[in-house]
């Protein structure tokens, strides 16, 4: 398992070089590592808290997908943990089919009290960072439309509009993908 604790003075060297909304009483000994089949209950009630609007709901993760991606050797999953909880969590696969070698991020949540603080920021780097070292030249998503917090977020890390896509969420919310180079 790959483990890399990010102290409170490397995570505000992140927000000043990114210009994060960090505060130092926002972060204190984060630990950004992979996942165990031990944190599936809690990834599913980060989930079900995380993902209530009514675009997101039916798409939540179940422990089955949790699951697969723990054991999927192709998959890119990291976990936010701050004095041993759950606090967020990113997922998604590397590019293994397509030539164009482009990643796909699934899922990103942070808890709604941990939101605000540059966690989100570190998790989708922890991502791009590890998907450029797996081989990926690209990374995709899809964010709901409507989701009007998370698409100005994205924009700050470089991605941009690929295309809209009509009815994409229970056949009622449009999303937007999103890609940027790596």
């Amino acid at each position: 398992i790959l483990r890399t604790r990010i102290t409170i003075r490397a995570a505000m060297h992140q927000a000043r070089k990114t210009d994060s909304p960090m505060t130092p009483a926002g972060i204190e000994r984060l630990e950004i590592r992979s996942p165990s089949e031990g944190d599936i209950q809690d990834l599913l009630a980060l989930e079900h808290v995380c993902f209530d609007a009514p675009y997101y709901r039916p798409h939540r993760f179940t422990r089955s997908e949790f699951v697969s991606y723990l054991r999927n050797p192709d998959a890119v999953f990291w976990a936010a943990m701050q004095q041993q909880l759950l606090i967020g969590y990113i997922a998604g696969y590397r590019g293994v089919r397509s030539r164009s070698r482009s990643a796909h991020i699934e899922s990103l949540a942070v808890a709604l009290t941990a939101r605000r603080r540059g966690i989100g920021g570190l998790l989708m780097r922890r991502f791009l960072d590890e998907a450029k070292r797996r081989g990926s030249r690209r990374v995709t998503l899809e964010v709901a439309e409507a989701n009007e917090r998370a698409r100005p977020f994205f924009a700050t890390l470089g991605f941009k509009l690929v295309r809209r896509l009509a009815a994409y969420y229970g056949g009622r919310y449009d999303g937007l993908r999103l890609g940027r180079a790596l």
